[in-house]
């Protein structure tokens, strides 16, 4: 999972160059997730399936509200996994965290806004990468009668997957764009799918459910929230 996390870094890094948030030329010369060098992560000592960034210095318990923008799908190809999301249910999963994720800063006491003044923190995201994977075989998968079984599945296109997405959140000063935290996350599904059925909102739900209850909790935390 250590190499699998190294190149989620270092193949969102190749891939966008300069910051897929920026919109002017001073945001595309600023630091971000997407330029800083992957030695400035740190090992999450909580989450193996996590690096996080910290800007030397920097501490977030003074800001007293945030804006959260709708997650970007940072599509690098027309095959695989990325054909199996439209982009109208793409839309649907990034109204859908915006909101979940808004609500659950709210219930921990954290105000979220649309506009900035000198306490805000905005918070990006982007999902970098897809892919499928098998679950983990038991040993009872050998047995003939399984064993059968999933050799018919797997003829049909029935056989189940889990889905693998990689992810990046930064946390900046909304005034000024500078970057002050962030992570980098390699998450797999806990419910499986068939290869080909396509990805959408009601697949994801409660994945997402549980990753905005945490990702609220881990800033609220580093706000000095709770």
């Amino acid at each position: 999972m250590k190499k699998l996390i190294s190149a989620t870094l270092l193949g969102a890094s190749l891939l966008m160059g300069q910051s897929a948030w920026a919109t002017t030329d001073a945001e595309m010369v600023r630091d971000n997730l997407f330029t800083i060098p992957l030695t400035a992560y740190q090992a999450d000592p909580n989450n193996p399936n996590q690096r996080l960034y910290l800007k030397p210095g920097a501490t977030l318990n003074q800001y007293q509200q945030v804006i959260v923008e709708p997650p970007l799908f940072l599509q690098q190809n027309h095959i695989n996994e990325w054909e199996l999301l439209q982009p109208s249910e793409a839309n649907k999963i990034a109204q859908y965290f915006q909101a979940k994720l808004s609500a659950e800063l709210q219930n921990l006491g954290i105000t979220v806004v649309t506009q900035p003044d000198a306490n805000t923190l905005r918070l990006r995201s982007a999902v970098t990468g897809m892919g499928q994977t098998r679950p983990d075989r038991k040993l009872t998968d050998f047995a003939p009668t399984k064993a059968k079984i999933n050799l018919a599945k797997r003829v049909m296109g029935k056989e189940p997957y889990l889905l693998m997405v990689s992810t990046m959140a930064q946390v900046e000063d909304a005034t000024s764009g500078e970057l002050l935290a962030g992570v980098v996350s390699l998450k797999e599904t806990s419910k499986t799918k068939v290869k080909d059925q396509e990805i959408t909102l009601a697949y994801l739900q409660k994945e997402i459910d549980k990753l905005t209850k945490k990702s609220a909790a881990q800033l609220a935390r580093a706000m000095g929230k709770i």
